[in-house]
């Protein structure tokens, strides 16, 4: 009886363990995500890619992505680029977003799948917080060497991007 309690508290503990590991409460991403979403996610068809401003002042002219205009168009990004950035969003390495500063994006992925649906991720590099969507904001800092490879290799001539560090000081 006493082995059989051992072994029950063995695995309550490596249950704990393994659940604490993927932060303490913090939701995973695609937990939140609408069904329209996740169908976007697990069926990309390709990237296209964007250069915004990150300023946000109203009214802005020009055509936009999320609140923000854009400043240029950069590769159009492949099957498996877009399979890379989906797995990368939908894995547990992003967190709630908990930090306070400002959200000033500079690259925009828009993922389409293979119906032409499609769903904007914006990422502000200057405090690694991006959202997908209107609504799910989530710090991707354990990830920003990942995203920033997608950017800088949708944005080869774009110095301001290549000179990204990979990680944020």
């Amino acid at each position: 009886m006493r082995r059989k309690a051992t072994m029950a508290l063995a695995v309550l503990t490596a249950l704990v363990v393994g659940i604490a590991s993927c932060g303490p409460g913090e939701p995973v991403l695609r937990d939140g995500l609408d069904p329209a979403t996740k169908a976007i996610l697990s069926n990309p068809e390709y990237l296209e890619s964007f250069r915004v401003d990150p300023d946000e002042t109203l009214p802005i002219p020009g055509q936009t992505i999320g609140r923000f205009k854009i400043l240029a168009r950069g590769t159009k990004l492949d099957q498996p680029t877009a399979l890379r950035l989906c797995k990368i969003l939908e894995g547990r390495s992003l967190t709630s977003n908990t930090l306070k500063c400002g959200f000033y994006p500079g690259v925009a992925f828009r993922i389409v799948d293979t119906k032409g649906n499609s769903v904007d991720a914006l990422f502000c590099f200057k405090c690694d917080v991006m959202t997908l969507g209107p609504s799910a904001w989530q710090e991707f800092g354990p990830v920003r060497p990942d995203i920033l490879k997608l950017a800088k290799h949708a944005f080869p001539d774009d110095p301001e991007i290549q000179a990204l560090p990979e990680k944020r000081h």
